[in-house]
């Protein structure tokens, strides 16, 4: 995977992060939302669809946010909205390439399903 590649299947997963880092109810401390929850008050509520990629992809999201670091808990900001991604170091980015590819392969391959 090329390092351009790394940081989009980041974005990627970042993207989906506010809706599976809102609760922490497994054993990790990250989860899926129920259908219309939020992280933050005025994010946008979890549809059918992002619970069930959530769900599916759980696996491979908690290990690039355990790999990188990164929070349990989504953010807030000022407005009330999920924090932006952090930027990730390179030697980060290098260090989890392999549990990102897994996440993009997974939100990739399954992203048709409804989603």
């Amino acid at each position: 995977m090329t390092k351009k590649n790394i940081a989009i299947a980041l974005a990627l997963l970042f993207a989906t992060s506010s809706v599976f880092a809102c609760s922490s109810s497994s054993s990790s401390g990250y989860s899926c939302p129920t259908v219309g929850e939020k992280s933050c008050p005025n994010d946008t509520p979890a549809t059918q669809a992002d619970v069930t990629l959530c769900n599916k992809c759980l696996s491979q999201n908690i290990a690039v946010a355990q790999c990188a670091n990164l929070p349990e808990k989504t953010s807030c900001n000022s407005a009330g909205m999920s924090e932006a991604a952090p930027t990730l170091d390179q030697a980060t980015v290098q260090k989890c390439e392999t549990q990102a590819n897994a996440a993009v392969q997974c939100l990739v391959a399954n992203a048709g399903d409804g989603c």
